[in-house]
């Protein structure tokens, strides 16, 4: 998951990416800060890429917390937002700012969740269980679309149990059938939600269906099947776990 963080004050900005690091700790997380004039042209660098696939193009922000008010400025953060909701469908926003006096304006754009930056420790917590789970929701809904077997299928999201590489090929499974395609791991593991996480080299496992977690491998809920849980990846796979759980209850 990659996190942005655009304010004007470079001290705001390293508090806040504190606190985002801290919530996201041992998980699988980018944070990004930017002054809003670099956020801009990230921003318009994105537009004109059009896609997060290309050598060195721009990444994909799947959060995004900033600022309102940006001094000295001639354009503010409600205005980056609306680009943000063109240019990252799946993107969830949430306002940070010192000032009550702009909250009515943010609701001309697409967010989630407004934070006072005096209450920064106790509601970014907060506003964060929320964008992560309101993007691995809009994510979850996105069928996946691949190419299997020479025909471009859409497979719901939901159904995925796990991914796995076998040999030259990468075989998704769902709880009914299998489909293999030629793109690698990584590159689907962009495409998917966030509770596809990878737990080995050779494999995606969707945290959903685990049923019980050991050190070396997880259980999942089809008769018979546990993944093996890679010790590079062990630590990250287990607070992933644990974090999946936690926002759920």
């Amino acid at each position: 998951m990659v996190i942005a963080i655009c304010d004007d004050e470079r001290a705001e900005r390293e508090r806040a990416g504190q606190y985002v690091e801290a919530f996201f700790a041992g998980g699988d997380a980018e944070i990004l800060a930017y002054g809003p004039e670099e956020f801009q042209q990230a921003l318009e660098k994105k537009q004109s890429e059009g896609t997060a696939e290309e050598e060195n193009a721009t990444p994909d922000w799947d959060i995004v917390i900033m600022d309102i008010e940006f001094h000295g400025r001639s354009f503010d953060g409600i205005a980056l937002t609306r680009q943000v909701n063109e240019a990252c469908q799946n993107c969830q926003v949430i306002y940070l700012t010192h000032i009550l006096e702009f909250a009515p304006d943010v609701y001309e754009t697409e967010h989630c969740y407004f934070v006072l930056k005096d209450n920064m420790e106790v509601m970014l917590k907060k506003a964060l269980e929320k964008a992560v789970y309101l993007y691995e929701k809009r994510c979850a809904g996105k069928p996946l679309a691949l190419t299997s077997g020479g025909y471009t299928v859409y497979v719901p999201q939901e159904e995925i149990r796990y991914v796995e590489k076998r040999q030259r090929q990468t075989v998704i499974h769902t709880g009914q059938k299998e489909y293999p395609c030629y793109e690698s791991i990584s590159s689907l593991q962009k495409r998917l939600a966030d509770h596809m996480v990878r737990c080995h080299s050779g494999y995606l496992v969707n945290l959903a269906y685990v049923r019980e977690m050991e050190s070396d491998k997880v259980e999942l809920d089809l008769p018979g099947v546990s993944i093996p849980v890679g010790k590079t990846f062990r630590e990250q796979t287990k607070q992933a776990y644990l974090q999946y759980w936690m926002r759920r209850y």
